[in-house]
């Protein structure tokens, strides 16, 4: 098993490099501190809604197209998705093409255009994306759930793609404001995992990714309502829909936290 090699930039981007040589490909991922459970009061769906809009062009690859077509001509691909804690955006390559791998998230991330009218096209595509997980039962019980623990006004207690008043109302104003105070290095891990070396590696990275940032991310952590597993008590919530299967969800509030002594025990009870 190799070794890995935890690097921090200048602008405290913190670097994990993990080769692997025997491995036909290189993947790149950078995890950003800004999923939905940041989401300030008026700022509902942003980051799932930017998460979208940043495929949609660059200053150098102005359309979807032509961004996509950088990568996937080398025969890579890349990726992203919004989760409750961070936004995660991926590139993989083959090993001769870590450049084009590193300048295509350099792209997404730091040179977007954000254009109104791109901004339009991906409000109709991210309000149909929102009524059809509404529509997966095995998907939307899990918002349920989320919504019956957390409640509405707990950012943990949202849809991650919003609702359709939060989609219609985002802004590109909105998203520059999301996107300078979130998309900021201190607040991303970047990891490079598979077939590269060292001196590459960094070398890619200090090009693209050591860059100045002096925005300060000024986000509060979201906190949890209830605290003692008592002041729930036993709910029990029924939802009638058209599908044809029956999804149900058991679910325990433990008040073990990721940092708890105990987190590990009740990981192997739950598996």
């Amino acid at each position: 098993m190799a070794n890995y090699k935890k690097l921090v930039l200048t602008n405290k981007l913190r670097v994990v490099l993990y080769p692997m040589p025997n491995s036909h490909s290189v993947t790149i991922e950078i995890g950003i501190k800004a999923g939905s459970r940041y989401e300030p009061e008026g700022l509902y769906a942003a980051a799932h809604f930017l998460e979208h809009m940043l495929f949609e062009g660059s200053i150098r690859f102005p359309t979807s197209s032509s961004l996509s077509n950088f990568i996937e001509r080398k025969g890579g691909r890349g990726w992203a998705v919004t989760e409750k804690e961070c936004v995660t955006y991926g590139a993989r390559v083959q090993p001769k093409y870590l450049a084009v791998g590193f300048e295509y998230l350099h792209e997404l991330l730091y040179k977007p255009l954000l254009s109104k009218d791109s901004i339009e096209k991906e409000r109709k595509i991210i309000t149909e994306e929102q009524r059809a997980r509404t529509d997966n039962t095995t998907e939307y019980i899990w918002d349920l759930w989320f919504k019956e623990v957390w409640g509405t006004n707990h950012p943990l207690g949202r849809f991650n793609t919003g609702d359709e008043n939060s989609i219609n109302i985002i802004s590109q104003e909105k998203l520059l404001w999301y996107m300078n105070n979130y998309y900021i290095p201190q607040n991303m891990v970047l990891i490079v995992c598979g077939n590269f070396s060292y001196k590459e590696a960094e070398y890619y990275i200090k090009k693209f990714f050591d860059l100045k940032n002096e925005n300060i991310s000024n986000f509060s952590e979201a906190k949890q309502i209830q605290t003692n597993p008592n002041e729930i008590g036993n709910k029990i919530n029924i939802i009638k829909t058209d599908s044809q299967q029956v999804q149900f969800i058991l679910g325990f509030i433990t008040g073990v936290s990721l940092k708890h002594e105990d987190r590990y025990t009740l990981r192997l009870v739950g598996d």
